[in-house]
């Protein structure tokens, strides 16, 4: 599909906003736009938008493994210098 969109540029993200889903639940979700060039021309503007409540959750979790073992590693570099 990618050869149906010549000028195609790769979309950035725009925003992280909280949105409502169907059953009324409020996530965090991406929202990304890009300008693209159809064949005949035209200029059309892509969105995309997606749900990043796993993205935020894994680096939440990342954050606190760091902060957990920060120490220890610190505390082992400097048995090393």
């Amino acid at each position: 599909m990618r050869g149906r969109f010549s000028g195609a540029r790769a979309a950035k993200p725009l925003s992280f906003l909280p949105r409502s889903t169907g059953d009324g639940r409020r996530v965090p979700v991406e929202i990304s736009t890009g300008l693209i060039q159809l064949p005949d021309g035209t200029l059309a503007l892509q969105g995309f938008s997606g749900d990043i409540t796993e993205r935020q959750r894994a680096e939440m979790a990342l954050r606190a493994s760091e902060e957990k073992f920060a120490p220890m590693l610190n505390m082992h570099r400097s048995n090393y210098s």
